[in-house]
């Protein structure tokens, strides 16, 4: 066939990713069967890229064609590191598919209100494993979380103990919710809120959001990225803003949404910042 590319004359070195292991998939309650990734894996394979194009003595461009809704989304994290442009070598990642998902909530609690419901519809499919959740406070307020189970059992304000994880067992559900606090995350410098949801029932349940030190009362929420958690399980007053995907969220990198070329418009669901 007659066809030529872009780039004609590039040669191309491929990496293999190895599937993220099985502890770490328990730990963040994805399923064994999901595409999953390792974030030091993927920078090794920078790594073996870069070392390559050193010893040819050529310039590099990298593709990632991989994103996660895990971190500040900030581009603070390792791997963001590792994409950042340096002489002769470049980064085009995948900005991700995840606006039209609901899996991202943006949330302002006025002052001298005491808490926010943030509602989440949770599938059938999770009620077997389970996921994850994550809060980050926007500057420098600190937030504290409870639960509202779906047959309305309440868990109360879970106190803020730095370093130190919590595991609430319900009476009426088989589910355990385990929350960690992290005041100041290492790389944006903000609070996070880690929450595991184990065998959570199928239904509505309400994360209540406490405003503990205010400063501006706004703070995100990420649900895992398409395919690591179910179509089900989505935020009931979602956001489709701030929606690409670690590591495209990266200052140096070339970002590249989605494009249908049907319509001539950009993909309904390709992330946004």
């Amino acid at each position: 066939q007659d066809f030529t590319g872009a780039a004609p004359e590039c040669e191309i070195i491929v990496v293999k990713l190895k599937q993220a292991k099985r502890y770490l998939r328990e730990f963040y309650l994805v399923s064994q069967d999901a595409d999953a990734y390792q974030e030091n894996d993927i920078m090794m394979g920078i790594k073996y890229l870069r070392v390559t194009a050193f010893r040819l003595g050529r310039p590099l461009i990298i593709l990632i064609a991989l994103g996660s809704n895990l971190g500040s989304h900030e581009g603070t994290s390792p791997l963001s590191s590792d994409a950042s442009r340096f002489l002769g070598r470049a980064a085009v990642i995948a900005a991700g598919n995840e606006t039209g998902r609901a899996h991202h909530h943006f949330g302002t609690i006025p002052s001298g209100q005491e808490w926010d419901d943030v509602e989440i519809r949770v599938g059938p499919e999770e009620s077997a494993r389970g996921f994850s959740l994550e809060l980050w406070a926007s500057t420098a307020d600190t937030y504290s979380v409870g639960f509202v189970s779906p047959s309305g059992e309440i868990i109360s304000r879970i106190p803020i103990i730095a370093r130190n994880e919590t595991s609430i067992p319900f009476l009426l559900e088989p589910t355990v919710i385990t929350v960690n606090y992290q005041l100041i995350e290492s790389g944006a410098g903000k609070q996070l809120i880690f929450m595991r949801f184990r065998n959570p029932v199928a239904g509505i349940w309400k994360v209540r959001v406490y405003n503990t030190q205010y400063f501006t009362g706004e703070f995100h929420m990420w649900l895992p990225s398409e395919g690591l958690v179910s179509d089900e399980t989505v935020f009931l007053r979602p956001t489709p803003d701030t929606t690409i995907t670690l590591p495209g969220n990266t200052a140096a990198p070339i970002t590249v949404g989605a494009y249908n070329h049907l319509n001539n418009s950009i993909y309904i669901h390709s992330s946004r910042g």
